[in-house]
């Protein structure tokens, strides 16, 4: 799970695990419940999921918001998930669709599993040096770093798009505010004003 630290689009990657009608089916599949293990990226996965899935937490990645994101950094986050071989990967979140915008998503990635069980015999034909699971070892490594990236970048990009998108909105809100305000005061201006006028007028044509 990747989240960082901006409110709805936060909350929205959480909201997608814990959705029992959309997980249930899509990621727990026959995965019995002490067999799943949570990575996340970002302190509040912690906060937000310890209630219900404490015990499933593996790593809890926060440096990653002291520190830039590049393709070394997933490939340590990479090395330290495929190291416990799992049978089933999923990586849940934030696509960026545009400026104002973004989907929350499941992927459902290959593990090393399911690819050592694929087919391979279309490649018999063809003569590898190192031997192929070998090749696929890395190349696989490779694979999954790259989706990993390509995941967190998508990710820091629509956290900006939603802090650009909440900051616009309270530059609104406040300007909005700010102009409610100025129209009471020079109402209450005006009203002193006129109140004081009349009160001298009154006190001339009493002379």
């Amino acid at each position: 799970m990747i989240t960082r630290r901006c409110g709805l689009y936060f909350h929205r990657i959480c909201k997608k695990l814990l959705e029992r009608e959309n997980v249930g089916n899509e990621i727990i599949n026959n995965i019995t419940p002490n067999k799943i293990y949570v990575y996340g990226i970002g302190e509040k996965i912690r906060s937000a999921l310890s209630r219900l899935h404490r015990d499933k937490f593996e790593v809890i990645y926060n440096e990653y918001n002291k520190i830039p994101i590049n393709f070394l950094t997933c490939s340590y986050i990479a090395e330290r998930i495929l190291k416990n071989n799992h049978s089933n990967i999923i990586i849940i979140y934030n696509n960026f669709k545009s400026a104002i915008s973004f989907d929350t998503k499941i992927l459902n990635v290959f593990s090393q599993k399911q690819l050592n069980k694929m087919n391979k015999k279309e490649l018999a034909s063809f003569e590898f040096e190192p031997e192929i699971d070998y090749i696929f070892k890395d190349v696989y490594e490779f694979y999954f770093t790259s989706l990993l990236y390509n995941c967190i970048i998508q990710n820091l990009a629509a956290e900006q798009s939603a802090r650009m998108t909440a900051m616009d909105n309270a530059s609104s809100s406040a300007t909005e505010m700010l102009g409610a305000l100025s129209l009471k005061y020079n109402r209450a201006r005006q009203s002193k004003i006129t109140l004081e006028l009349i009160e001298i007028i009154s006190g001339a044509n009493a002379l």
